[in-house]
């Protein structure tokens, strides 16, 4: 990867997560305050989730660090350390969650709709760039999610918040299997990382069943 071919994909991460932040904003119901203090949060796990990328690849890469320290910022990231900043990452959140810096629930309630918003934007600019097969079936899919999460107004809850990350892994899941198609967000990742996203879902779904505010 370049340098003009990772500012570009850096622009259009960027874009795609400001339209998926203004989308989950309009479609929302909840107040702005409420809003507000759900972004912050899920505003500080972005950036940690980007430090953490940095650490993993300085971690795979330590050999190289050690040769040529500079030479790291052009190397690009590759699954690897994708996977390393995921742990990285769910870690910090658990930590959240024993602190009570902000109920799960409302974590989920943010993060499901700013995911969905901010992929399609990326897959509908991946599809227009390429024209291949595997983004039109992605961009169909989140898109059917997101109708399903605008019109209905029972899975901007927890349970039904979960339920549609869930519906997405297993899309994503057929998709990589079907259709090859592994890319997130520009990652080459495993069908084996949504199997464990949906296990993740239903094990929150288990662990929480019944509570309304944890």
């Amino acid at each position: 990867m370049t340098w003009t071919s990772a500012i570009e994909h850096i622009v259009i991460l960027l874009a795609s997560f400001a339209i998926g932040i203004a989308a989950y904003i309009g479609i929302s119901k909840e107040t702005f305050k409420v809003k507000k203090k759900r972004l912050d949060w899920l505003f500080s796990i972005t950036i940690q989730l980007v430090i953490y990328i940095w650490i993993a690849k300085v971690i795979v890469l330590f050999n190289l660090v050690i040769k040529d320290p500079f030479a790291v910022l052009a190397y690009p990231s590759n699954a690897t350390i994708l996977y390393l900043a995921l742990i990285f990452t769910s870690i910090h959140i658990a930590v959240h969650i024993k602190k009570n810096v902000l109920p799960v629930n409302e974590m989920v309630e943010v993060f499901v709709p700013v995911l969905l918003s901010t992929q399609f934007i990326y897959v509908c600019i991946q599809l227009l760039q390429t024209g291949r097969i595997g983004f039109f079936i992605n961009a169909a899919i989140v898109m059917v999610l997101l109708l399903i999460y605008i019109t209905v107004d029972r899975v901007h809850t927890f349970r039904g918040s979960v339920m549609m990350f869930l519906a997405w892994a297993v899309g994503r899941i057929i998709l990589s299997i079907v259709y090859a198609h592994k890319t997130l967000f520009g990652y080459l990742v495993s069908p084996l990382l949504y199997v464990v996203l949906g296990i993740g879902a239903i094990l929150l779904l288990w662990k929480f069943k019944g509570e309304r505010k944890f």
